[in-house]
């Protein structure tokens, strides 16, 4: 199978390193943390899935509106969310390739019980001439709007020294394939920013 394009990270801390910081493991296993429950969250708002459907994960829809302005994370383990996305799902699917990347990605972070979990609100910002049925009918023909998560987490758990309050902006688009690509915009964790190459 063809490799999927993943998140790769360059981390070089702009502000000075003192002995209490996050090291730069702590900050990496932070950073795959968000991509991956941005992975995750993409997937199910952009393929229409029950938003109950992942009970960590709450997406959240405006009233009298149609596309998410946030999602909302609540202990949501890292190691919870492979489970969701099964080997065996439909391929024939629209959304196959979509799920597939989700899947892959969770499998090479190989994430264990209690190492990372995450909690907060990013919010959701579509393209400014977005509406559900510019989204629907490009899903029906394979093409799915960048969309961009502004991101207020907080990750800890066995991983962490101290919890990781991770602040940033993603961007999630789709190759012509279907595939997911989650490119970081801007970073910035328990106050200090970070370079993304």
């Amino acid at each position: 199978m063809k490799r999927i394009i993943s998140v790769l990270l360059v981390i070089t801390l702009i502000a000075p390193v003192f002995a209490n910081d996050l090291s730069i493991d702590e900050v990496t296993t932070a950073v795959d943390a968000i991509v991956d429950t941005s992975y995750v969250a993409a997937s199910q708002f952009l393929t229409f899935s029950n938003s109950s459907d992942i009970p960590s994960i709450a997406i959240r829809v405006p009233e009298g509106k149609y596309l998410p302005d946030a999602v909302v994370v609540n202990e949501g383990d890292m190691a919870s969310y492979l489970k969701y996305f099964p080997e065996n799902s439909d391929s024939s699917s629209l959304f196959s390739p979509m799920r597939s990347t989700v899947r892959e990605q969770l499998i090479q972070d190989n994430w264990v019980k209690g190492q990372a979990i995450v909690t907060g609100v990013a919010a959701v910002v579509f393209q400014q001439d977005q509406s559900i049925m510019s989204l629907i009918s490009g899903a029906l023909g394979g093409i799915f709007p960048k969309v961009a998560m502004v991101t207020n987490y907080t990750v800890e758990g066995e991983a962490f020294s101290e919890p990781a309050v991770v602040k940033g902006t993603f961007i999630i688009s789709a190759e012509s394939d279907g595939t997911l690509q989650i490119d970081v915009i801007s970073l910035n964790i328990n106050d200090k920013s970070y370079n993304i190459e």
